[in-house]
C-alpha cells in the first residue's frame, strides 16, 4: 500500500492484487553477504530490542525531557550492557556502504516490512543510551546520534514511502536531540559537530521512493488486474470451499495485520495464515480492520472470513459489490454485473491514477523556494475525484511536506550551531531555502528558538534549542497520534 494512511480495501483490494505474494523476504543471510550488507547488522540490533522487556523500553520515552543526571534512574548494569551492544551494532552497520533489506520491489503490492518499526525502536533506545554519555564522552553521544542518523538514512533508501517516512521520523529525532542538548556541549564539541553535520549529504530518496511506489503500487496492480480479471481468472461462481473450513481463532499483529488459525472440518487439520501465506491449498490474502474481514483464495475462489462472527461464507458479486459501493459510486455499481465488471471498472480507476502518479513524478524537480508554489500546483491539478488517487497522493505530498521541514530543521541547527560559537547576529548569515532572507532568531526561556518561512500544518517550522525545563517521572510517554483501526487502539510511528 501507500504509506502510513493507506489502509486495505479488503474484498475490493484482492479483487485488484488477487493472489500476489505478499510475504517479506528476509535481508541475505549468508556470511559473505552479511559481511558487507548493514541490513543483517541491523537485524542483530532488532533481536537484542526485542530481548528488552517494556518498562525498559518505556525508559527511552523519558528522554530528551530528562536532564543527564536524572537518566541513570531505572538502569540496570543489565541494560546498560545491552544497550551498549544495540549501538555497537549500530556503529557496525553505519561504517558499510551496502544496506540490502531484501524487499520485492515491484513485486508485491502489500509488501510487509517489519524491520521499520523495529528500526524505530533502535533509534529510540539508542538515543536514549547517548544520552548516558553526553556529558562524560560529548564526542561519544555525537558520534551515536550520527550512527542512529545513517540508521535513518538506510531505512529510507529502500524505496517506498513507507521506508521514507520512517527515515525522516528517525533523522528528525536526531536533530531534535542535537537541539536539546546544544546549549550543554562544549564549544569544542560543538564545532565537531558542525563539522561532521556538514558532511551530511542532502535526503535524496523521496523522489526515489515515490517511483518505486508507482512500480510497486499502481503498475503492480494494473498488471494484476489484467491477468486476473480481465483475463477472465476470476471466476464468478460462489466458492465451494467455504463451507469446508473453521475458523479457530484470530491474533492481531501490529496495527494492520493479522494472523488466522484455521481447521479443516472433515480431516480436523489445524493450519496459522498470516497476510500472503498458504498452507493446504488456501492462501490469506486481504484484510479489512475497518469491516472485520479477510479473504481467502483457493483454486481461484474466494472466500469472505467474518472475524466478529467467525463466519466463513462464500465471497459472492453481491458481498464484492457491497464492498466496494463506497468506491465505486452509484454509476459504477449499476455498471457491475459480474467479478470481471468489477476488475474492469477498477483498472479504469486505476489508470487515472497511474496518469496522476506521473503527473505528480515529473513535477518533483523543483527548487525549495519554489515548494508552496508547488504543493498548490499539486492540489488544483491532481483528480481528486477518483478514489485511489484521492488516498494515495496525499501520502506523497504529505513525505514530501515532512521532508522539506526536516531539510529546514537541519540547516536551521547549522544556523543555531554558529549562533553558539559567535553569537546571535551570525543567523543573519543563513538564508531561509524556503522564504526571502535569514531564518527568524527569538530567545526563549530555555535558550532560543529559529523559525523558517515554511508552514506546515498551518505552522511556521521551527527548531528549539535547549532543554524544556519541566521534567517527566518517568511514567508519561512522548505525545503521541493515535487512531483506531476496528476498535483496537493503536500507537502511531510518531
Amino acid at each position: 500500500m501507500i504509506a502510513s494512511k493507506y489502509k486495505p480495501i479488503g474484498i475490493g483490494w484482492v479483487v485488484a492484487a488477487n493472489i500476489v505474494s505478499l510475504v517479506w523476504p528476509e535481508p541475505a543471510e549468508s556470511a559473505e553477504e552479511a559481511k558487507d550488507n548493514a541490513a543483517i547488522v541491523y537485524q542483530n540490533a532488532f533481536e537484542l530490542v526485542d530481548e528488552l522487556s517494556e518498562e525498559e523500553k518505556k525508559l527511552a520515552s523519558t528522554y530528551p525531557y530528562k536532564v543527564h543526571t536524572e537518566l541513570d534512574e531505572g538502569i540496570t548494569p543489565g541494560l546498560k550492557t545491552r544497550l551498549d551492544q544495540i549501538v555497537e551494532q549500530l556503529h557496525q552497520a553505519s561504517s558499510l556502504s551496502q544496506c540490502d533489506w531484501g524487499l520485492p520491489i515491484g513485486e508485491d503490492v502489500n509488501m510487509r516490512m517489519p524491520h521499520l518499526e523495529n528500526a524505530i525502536s533502535a533509534a529510540r533506545l539508542a538515543r536514549f543510551h547517548s544520552a548516558l554519555r553526553q556529558t562524560t564522552d560529548p564526542k561519544g553521544f555525537i558520534n551515536d546520534q550520527f550512527a542512529i542518523l545513517k540508521l535513518a538514512r538506510n531505512v529510507a533508501n529502500e524505496g517506498l514511502i513507507r521506508g521514507a517516512n520512517t527515515g525522516l521520523a528517525i533523522e528528525a529525532m536526531v536533530y531534535d536531540s542535537f537541539a536539546k542538548c546544544l546549549l550543554e556541549l562544549p564549544a569544542e564539541d560543538q564545532r565537531h559537530l558542525a563539522l561532521e553535520l556538514s558532511k551530511i549529504p542532502e535526503i535524496d530518496y523521496v523522489k526515489k521512493a515515490v517511483i518505486a511506489e508507482k512500480a510497486n503500487g499502481v503498475d503492480l496492480i494494473v498488471k494484476s488486474i489484467r491477468e486476473l480479471g480481465v483475463e477472465g481468472s476470476i471466476e464468478d461462481q460462489e466458492s465451494s470451499f467455504a463451507g469446508e473450513l473453521r475458523l479457530a481463532g484470530v491474533t492481531r499483529i501490529g496495527e494492520t495485520s493479522l494472523s488466522i488459525g484455521l481447521e479443516e472440518k472433515d480431516s480436523g487439520h489445524g493450519f496459522v495464515l498470516r497476510l500472503g501465506e498458504k498452507e493446504s491449498g488456501v492462501r490469506l490474502v486481504s484484510v479489512d480492520f475497518d469491516r472485520e474481514e479477510a479473504v481467502l483464495v483457493k483454486n481461484g475462489e474466494m472466500a469472505l472470513v467474518k472475524l466478529h462472527s467467525r463466519e466463513i461464507v462464500p465471497l459472492t458479486l453481491q458481498l464484492s459489490k457491497k464492498a466496494l459501493s463506497s468506491f465505486m459510486g452509484e454509476q459504477g455499481m449499476r455498471e457491475v454485473s459480474s467479478h470481471q465488471d468489477v476488475a474492469e471498472h477498477w483498472l479504469r480507476m486505476i489508470g487515472e491514477t497511474s496518469d496522476d502518479f506521473e503527473t505528480l513524478i515529473n513535477s518533483l524537480d523543483f527548487s525549495r523556494s519554489e515548494y508552496a508554489e508547488w504543493d498548490q500546483k499539486i492540489e488544483d491539478t491532481i483528480n481528486s475525484t477518483n478514489v485511489f488517487t484521492d488516498r494515495i497522493v496525499p501520502s506523497v505530498r504529505n513525505t514530501i511536506s515532512i521532508e522539506a521541514a526536516i531539510y529546514a530543521q537541519r540547516q536551521m541547527l547549522e544556523a543555531a550551531l554558529d549562533v553558539m560559537l559567535e553569537g546571535a547576529t551570525s543567523v543573519q548569515r543563513h538564508e531561509d531555502p524556503f522564504g526571502d532572507g535569514p531564518f527568524i532568531y527569538k530567545e526563549t526561556e530555555n535558550g532560543f528558538r529559529l523559525e523558517s518561512q515554511l508552514m506546515r500544518r498551518g505552522e511556521p517550522v521551527k527548531l528549539d534549542v535547549g532543554r524544556p525545563k519541566s521534567t517527566l517521572d518517568g511514567t508519561q510517554q512522548l505525545s503521541r497520534e493515535v487512531r483506531w483501526i476496528a476498535g483496537w487502539k493503536a500507537d502511531a510511528l510518531r
